[in-house]
């Protein structure tokens, strides 16, 4: 089942037909590098959530000029604070490790060529499944107390935001290098080198999700 602008049909369409009806309103006007990622990023991910903007908190952390669309999400929907950490997506988690795929695989990751490949990895169940279990995985491990890559370990938290978790992760810095956010760092690059591991014999997470890249 497909979402094509805002409707929902069950009709099989070729992917090249589909990725262009669901970038009409994204690509619509001619808009910047930089309005074209928020508006990818927005669609993108409040259709993945099936959440409404009103409930849910968008957090942009691009790096300036490398045409990323990095983001974190927070659903603010639930008052309780251990259940609201456990929503915080870091879509810039997701985004960050297929960019490592791609590298690994010398394909081009500017703005478009990185909204095509996500395309075509969240289309697809196992590349889809490798990617974004990953990232959950690594996610989990951030917001659980007493991990070592653990979001409650980082210095900055610790001794900037006074333990204020909502501000930590709204600041302009995060996630945007080892010496601000280390523990999320060496998270992520764990995580990488666990995706180049096969299981049981089979493909990598890395080359699942490379195969439907390439």
């Amino acid at each position: 089942m497909f979402r094509l602008g805002d409707q929902m049909t069950d009709v099989t369409v070729d992917f090249e037909a589909f990725l262009g009806s669901w970038r009409e309103s994204v690509i619509a006007g001619n808009p910047s590098t930089t309005e074209l990622g928020r508006r990818f990023a927005q669609k993108l991910v409040t259709q993945w959530l099936d959440a409404s903007e009103a409930g849910t908190e968008i957090v942009y952390c691009d790096g300036a000029g490398d045409g990323g669309i990095d983001l974190a999400v927070l659903d603010v929907g639930s008052d309780d604070e251990a259940d609201s950490q456990s929503r915080f997506l870091f879509y810039m988690v997701a985004i960050n490790l297929l960019k490592d795929v791609m590298n690994r695989h010398q394909l081009r990751t500017d703005n478009r060529a990185v909204s095509e490949a996500l395309a075509r990895v969240l289309l697809d169940d196992a590349s889809r499944d490798a990617l974004l279990g990953h990232a959950i995985e690594l996610i989990d491990t951030y917001f659980t107390q007493g991990s070592e890559e653990s979001v409650f370990e980082e210095p900055a938290f610790r001794n900037t935001f006074n333990g204020d978790l909502n501000a930590f992760l709204k600041s302009e810095r995060f996630g945007k290098s080892m010496e601000y956010t280390p523990k999320l760092m060496e998270g992520m690059a764990l995580t990488k080198r666990g995706m180049g591991r096969g299981q049981a014999g089979g493909p990598s997470a890395r080359e699942v999700i490379a195969a439907v890249l390439q």
